[in-house]
């Protein structure tokens, strides 16, 4: 990392410290601070996740300024984010009328059920904690921080929309250009970042026109000329999506999507004509494309005349046509995506920039002995040990080892035992004939989840030939130390085989029982919580007694 970037990644520290300061006063009651008046949760339309998002919700004392709701999609096929955002945004107008046009409104698409995510499958990616401060702080509470400049610079009245897996992290200048926007926006805003273009392949890329910026060095908006989804490199070339930056071959990548008034009322309209939606419409795929000003773009020279003309992808393309696209960039912004399982390793554990940027910790509200690797919301026992590239969240571990790479969630562990290197344990709760049961899900790193045909922590899986996801390799069992031992020994075979009497993910996600998991979740809390007030209590005692320094505390052999 070059010196200029490393200063980089120093102001948006700071700066995004500066926004978390702002997020607890804004909790402590300042209304002084511009904030979201709806915060609506997106998610799967079943009831156990609902339950479990509106469960998650409650407990996190979240700003009173505004009102949170978690909103199933429609009972039927999978709509995407751009079905569920519009469901959204029909569901607030209901409520709302005229006053929606007023609101500041922020939509997130938490989903349920993450395949690439497995361990996140069951509570939600949005609910994930990072060790970021003394207790941790929720992926949903370091969203609703890093999104207040935008809720500042945007005007009020408009629906601001991301998905649950990536992070936006910025700096900004304390007072904007007074020209960033020439008109006021009414369309679809879509802030922006800086990318290489090897990252950009996987991203939605846009193309703006040379001389028509308005702000500054630090951030300006820009009409768009097209938009290119998930283009090669060539094409990035080809459309003049390529600009330099700091001397390096640079794009403007999406990250969030505001929608105006008029893109408001585009999408209402829209959802009329297209409900009841029984096809996947995706925000960025299909709402985007429609706004660049170049005629015909890339997109609808080449995708559009795929579609089927009466299918709900063909019909938002041309309903959205002549919605102005502005783009809000943001030079000193990184994007971060933890939708997978070596990306979010990496980011928390693997030392890399966010865990710089966020300034981190390796050892967050957890009790025992602090390790190498990253420890929170867990209790560890002695002779336990957490490499430096290993994670363990919500564990209670008692005498193991953990691998290199490795990461452990939700997960009672008795020893002795040793987890393998480059592994995923994750126990969760089922329900089955009546009786609540624990199933540990195991797999590599790099095992692909969704395709055919299975491994399992690199080796074949016997007797199947489909994907992971529906192979039944994991034990049921009544305690989560057993379901754990069971997986473990699985993890090391020679060569796993299925058996109809195993459970697969895609089983477990038809039983699971999220409360359970969410009961375990609160245990280690207070059993955390009460061996840090013993703490606080020995050390007060220890200096009225005149000691002048705090005994050490010797950890119980069992936890």
């Amino acid at each position: 990392m070059s010196d200029e970037e490393k200063d980089v990644v120093e102001l948006i520290g700071d700066y995004t410290a500066g926004l978390l300061d702002k997020y607890q006063r804004i909790k402590d009651g300042d209304k002084s601070i511009p904030f979201w008046d709806q915060v609506v949760l997106c998610c799967t339309d079943d009831t156990r996740i609902e339950a479990a998002f509106a469960r998650s919700v409650a407990a996190l004392s979240l700003p009173s300024a505004a009102r949170y709701r978690v909103l199933p999609d429609p009972p039927g096929v999978r709509i995407e984010g751009g079905g569920a955002t519009m469901h959204a945004l029909a569901k607030l107008r209901e409520e709302f009328g005229d006053q929606l046009d007023e609101m500041r409104v922020l939509v997130i698409q938490a989903g349920g059920f993450s395949k690439r995510l497995v361990h996140h499958a069951v509570l939600g990616k949005l609910f994930s904690m990072l060790p970021l401060g003394k207790r941790g702080l929720s992926v949903l509470e370091l969203k609703l921080a890093m999104y207040l400049p935008f809720a500042a610079l945007l005007p009020r009245g408009g629906m601001l929309t991301t998905s649950c897996d990536d992070l936006q992290l910025c700096w900004l200048p304390e007072r904007p250009p007074d020209d960033l926007f020439p008109t006021k926006p009414d369309g679809f805003v879509t802030p922006s970042h800086p990318a290489p273009l090897s990252t950009a392949v996987n991203h939605g890329v846009y193309v703006l026109p040379p001389g028509e910026k308005s702000g500054n060095q630090y951030v300006f908006s820009a009409p768009c000329e097209e938009v290119l989804q998930k283009p090669s490199e060539q094409l990035m070339r080809e459309r003049g999506a390529v600009f330099m930056q700091d001397g390096r071959e640079t794009v403007q990548i999406d990250g969030a999507v505001w929608a105006g008034p008029a893109a408001m009322r585009a999408l209402e309209a829209l959802y009329v004509r297209l409900r009841p939606l029984n096809e996947e419409v995706s925000v960025w795929r299909d709402f985007l494309p429609s706004g660049g000003r170049r005629r015909p773009g890339h997109y609808e020279s080449v995708e559009v005349p795929r579609l089927p003309a009466d299918s709900a992808r063909r019909i938002t393309f041309d309903a959205l046509l002549g919605v102005p696209l502005t783009v809000l960039a943001v030079p000193r912004s990184r994007f971060y995506h933890l939708g997978t399982l070596p990306e979010y390793l990496h980011h928390l554990a693997g030392g890399g920039e966010l865990a710089r940027v966020l300034r981190l910790r390796r050892w967050c509200h957890a009790r025992g002995q602090p390790q190498d690797g990253v420890v929170m919301y867990s209790a560890l026992c002695p002779h336990s040990r957490v490499p430096a590239s290993a994670m363990v969240e919500f564990c209670r571990l008692q005498k193991v080892e953990v691998g290199d790479g490795s990461l452990l969630s939700h997960c009672h562990v008795e020893g002795p035992e040793r987890v393998p290197a480059h592994v995923l344990l994750h126990t969760a709760a089922v329900t089955w004939r009546g009786r609540r049961q624990y199933v540990a899900l195991g797999m590599g790193m790099q095992d692909p989840v969704k395709e055919a045909p299975a491994l399992l922590a690199g080796r074949p899986v016997a007797h199947t030939t489909g994907p992971l996801w529906s192979a039944r390799l994991f034990e049921a069992a009544d305690t989560m130390a057993q379901a754990a031992a069971a997986t473990l020994r699985r993890l090391t075979e020679a060569q796993p085989q299925v058996a109809d009497d195993l459970w697969s993910m895609e089983d477990v996600m038809k039983h699971w029982d999220p409360m359970a998991m969410l009961d375990f979740r609160d245990e280690l809390d207070r059993l955390v919580d009460g061996v840090e007030a013993a703490d606080k209590l020995e050390a007060e005692r220890s200096v009225m007694q005149g000691s002048g320094d705090c005994k050490q505390r010797v950890e119980p052999n069992g936890v």
